[in-house]
């Protein structure tokens, strides 16, 4: 077994693990995944029912899709299994609201 050369992957992934913390909360600050789980499918729609710009939501969600979040198609997005039970605000196993408490300042 040859040893494994040094590698900047840790210090990168930590550095940028905001940008991921903070998608994340703007996403269930603005219900997308409820938005998703309800049937609005492309930027546009989500926009519309998120009432922000479509530009931002299609940034927001194609970051999300990146980061393993969300599923896109063509210009439709979708919930994965683990959005779907866990950030649809309808679930009974929604997660969301841990955000408040684990991203406090006090915290």
């Amino acid at each position: 077994m040859s040893p494994q050369s040094p590698s900047p992957a840790l210090f990168f992934d930590t550095i940028t693990a905001f940008e991921r913390t903070e998608a994340l909360r703007a996403a269930v600050e603005l219900d997308l995944f409820t938005h998703l789980a309800a049937g609005q499918r492309t930027a546009t729609q989500l926009a519309s029912a998120c009432q922000a710009s479509p530009r931002g939501i299609r940034i927001l969600a194609d970051y999300l899709t990146i980061v393993g979040f969300l599923r896109k198609h063509e210009d439709q997005y979708d919930l994965t299994p683990d959005s779907e039970v866990f950030l649809n605000r309808q679930s009974p196993a929604y997660l969301g609201g841990a955000l408040d408490f684990l991203l406090t300042a006090e915290l």
